[in-house]
């Protein structure tokens, strides 16, 4: 049975005809006035950009873990089935909290690592002067004296920040400054010649008659021909920090939630540098001198 439109009612249906004389108008307006069309969509948008703006809801977002991981790969996937499965794992020990106290073993993987050279270049003479000494202890302590450091440090038995073991400045100065937390930044007095000649004959004698662990823990620091040459022109440190964090099993539990924080703090040191030596922030956060 057909149906018709009964006597004295309107349809609000619009014909194909009229809708497609509609869209053939639309586009002949862009296509005859390209450049009129193009401002004014150039324009909205800037409005709109500005009214983001200035309502402060236009935020960058932080940098994620995974930005630029591919989610259904191979690699994912088995990333994924690996973190499920040390977070199902049953401890070791028996200990449901795997007997990790926070930050009782290091994080190696995040430390900070400075290394110093001759600023001319040169490699023919000690970088061990007392005036390089000091300037090397200043620079350890943008990390070593931060506020936040006593809150990821390397923790002892009793809960307090251990000295630092990678760090030569304990040729020089012997053990960092004892706070009611632990040992924090260094006394960076200036040392006279004797005591910086002091500490450095101290470090080439462990590398050249040391044990095997002092040479190698000596090696860390000095240039690949300090034993012949007597000396290092060359000099690297390792600032450590403790692991696990508080509230993480091991250093597995949620290792990229572990890594963020420090990397947060890490940052935070960065740009004591970068402000000490005069350098500046770039696009997308990249530093420039």
């Amino acid at each position: 049975m057909a149906l018709g439109k009964s006597p004295g009612t309107s349809s609000l249906a619009v014909p194909h005809e009229e809708l497609w004389g509609i869209e053939r108008k639309f586009v002949d307006t862009m296509y005859k006035h390209t450049c009129k069309v193009m401002c004014g969509c150039l324009c909205a948008m800037f409005l709109l950009f500005v009214a983001v703006a200035a309502s402060g809801l236009m935020q960058m977002s932080d940098d994620g873990e995974y930005d630029w991981t591919i989610a259904d790969s191979d690699t994912s996937r088995n990333l994924d089935a690996l973190d499920d499965a040390l977070g199902r794992a049953d401890s070791m020990t028996g200990n449901p909290n795997d007997g990790s106290d926070p930050r009782t073993d290091v994080e190696w993987s995040q430390a900070f690592v400075v290394m110093y050279s001759h600023a001319s270049g040169q490699s023919d003479s000690s970088l061990f002067t007392p005036a390089n000494v000091q300037s090397m202890c200043t620079y350890e302590n943008f990390m070593l004296g931060h506020p936040d450091y006593k809150n990821l440090c390397w923790l002892d038995a009793s809960g307090k920040c251990k000295p630092q073991p990678k760090s030569p400045m304990r040729f020089f100065y012997g053990n960092q400054t004892l706070q009611s937390w632990g040992y924090g930044a260094w006394d960076c007095s200036l040392l006279s010649d004797a005591e910086v000649a002091s500490g450095a004959t101290t470090l080439h004698n462990l590398l050249v008659s040391g044990t095997a662990q002092q040479r190698l823990d000596v090696g860390y620091h000095v240039s690949k021909t300090a034993v012949e040459d007597g000396y290092t022109s060359a000099v690297r440190t390792q600032l450590v920090m403790g692991a696990p964090l508080a509230g993480f099993r091991n250093t597995d539990d949620r290792w990229s939630e572990q890594r963020k924080t420090y990397n947060k703090f890490i940052v935070k040191v960065e740009e004591q540098f970068f402000d000490h030596f005069g350098m500046s922030t770039c696009i997308h956060g990249v530093r420039v001198v």
